[in-house]
């Protein structure tokens, strides 16, 4: 009886937490995903209070379904009292209403603002004020002069238009070299031009906000830095909705830019690797994409989310930007304060991912939905599940892959040292269900996505 009413109760959870359509058309790109490994400050967790008031609503409301339609309220007829005779009320001469002032249209050329609400920004990505045309890349050898030096220079390509200005992009020589199997980790920002009869100009801030951060400056001295020039088609909305009530942010993505996360991302699509990226949302020139990682346990895949850009770079959304991927601010339903200690990145990983990569989350290719419990609620509400007691196929092969691929090097010992012989902290399954190192939240279009508490991952000593 009891299996059968936890089988009830999974069904029901299923309807209520992976009901979603599947994402719209897949299409193929040459992106990857980068190594992104920073602390960042820990999001507050959302108050296990705050969630148990939404649950009582939200069951009041669905127990008062049920009840039969009150009766129409009768209002009274008015009673009809008696006059000598009628009395003449002078009409009232009515107030004339003034006529309001219209708000001047802002004349001139475009200007940046400190804020932009997301409704204005999507709808100039896909007609901008600033004029940019964006074109398919195009490999442009009579503009590498203007960027050589004596290590030689990158490799130009003409990617748009602006009036009478050409938009080009260079790329460094050595990211479009031959992949080998230290290139899924090189990676580079883009560096953005406008060349004119005036000459070259480094666009160092091409979004339409006065808050988002500048590029830094390139080491080809002689060319003149431009703050100026900005591109709606290239400003990044802070909120991108995949589905309904389900959405990433950007916010921290584009408030802490990093060497290879600079604001116009990094060169993934030019090099020769065969990923797949699938497009989950177009919003004018950029798109929103998902990416899939190179390296994953074998039975799952691991996927990343990411902003492309009309001329082919990528920006990987910070975890915290996905939800779910902010491991510290997870409420758990045994009451227990699991977040990492101070100092520790509060980021979750893909499951089955690499460590030295980060992508988002991991997909079990068989995934039995009944080897998953409740266990705790996302910052965003959603429902977080656990493996049952006792763990489950996933959560035994994800623990022993990480420690299997730990590698450091021993003081003691004075080499490298391997496996079980690593720091990896969690050395039983029953450790690594107690901390509860796994777990999955669903995503929009109802995969389960599994993701690992950062100290879970496999120990590692250098990413090459």
């Amino acid at each position: 009886m009891n299996e059968d009413l936890n089988a009830l109760l999974v069904r029901a959870e299923d309807e209520l937490t992976s009901a979603t359509p599947p994402a719209d058309d897949v299409l193929l790109a040459r992106l990857h995903t980068a190594v992104r490994r920073r602390r960042t400050v820990r999001h507050a967790g959302e108050s296990v209070a705050g969630v148990a008031a939404a649950t009582v609503i939200a069951v009041g409301a669905w127990a008062g379904l049920g009840q039969d339609e009150p009766e129409p309220a009768v209002t009274p007829s008015p009673s009809v009292s008696s006059s000598a005779g009628p009395t003449a009320t002078p009409t009232p001469t009515p107030t004339p209403t003034p006529t309001p002032t219209p708000t001047p249209t802002p004349t001139g050329p475009p200007v940046r603002a400190e804020q932009i609400d997301d409704a204005t920004v999507v709808a100039r990505l896909s007609a901008p004020r600033t004029g940019e045309v964006w074109t398919t890349p195009v490999r442009a050898p009579e503009h590498e002069a203007l960027f050589a030096s004596e290590y030689g220079g990158p490799q130009v390509y003409r990617v748009g238009q602006r009036g009478d200005a050409e938009i080009v992009v260079t790329i460094d020589e050595w990211l479009t070299e031959e992949a080998s199997d230290m290139a899924p980790y090189l990676f580079g920002p883009p560096a953005l031009y406008e060349i004119d009869a005036a000459g070259v100009r480094h666009v160092l801030c091409p979004s339409a906000r006065t808050t988002d951060p500048c590029q830094e400056r390139h080491q080809y001295t002689e060319i003149v830095p431009d703050e100026a020039t900005f591109y709606d088609s290239l400003t990044v909305p802070r909120t991108i909705e995949i589905t309904g009530g389900w959405s990433v942010s950007t916010v921290a993505t584009v408030a802490e830019p990093d060497a290879g996360h600079e604001p116009l991302g990094d060169w993934r699509a030019f090099r020769d690797f065969e990923d797949k990226a699938r497009v989950v949302r177009t919003l004018g020139a950029l798109r929103l994409v998902e990416t899939v990682s190179r390296f994953s346990v074998e039975g799952f895949t691991s996927h990343s989310y990411a902003v492309a850009t009309p001329f082919g770079s990528v920006l990987p959304l910070e975890a915290q930007d996905v939800p779910g991927g902010d491991y510290g601010s997870i409420v758990w339903d045994d009451g227990v304060d699991r977040s990492p200690t101070d100092g520790d990145d509060p980021r979750s990983l893909a499951a089955a991912g690499s460590v030295c990569e980060g992508a988002h989350f991991s997909v079990e290719q068989a995934h039995v939905r009944a080897d998953w419990r409740r266990g705790g609620t996302t910052a965003e509400g959603r429902p977080v599940l656990i493996p049952v007691e006792g763990g489950n196929a996933a959560s035994r092969a994800l623990r022993a892959s990480h420690e299997d691929n730990s590698f450091t090097y021993s003081e003691e010992a004075g080499e490298m040292v391997y496996g079980s012989d690593t720091d990896y902290p969690y050395e039983t399954d029953a450790e690594f269900l107690e901390a509860r190192a796994l777990y999955a939240v669903a995503g929009p279009d109802g995969r389960w996505q599994l993701r690992i508490r950062p100290d879970a991952t496999s120990v590692v000593y250098e990413c090459s």
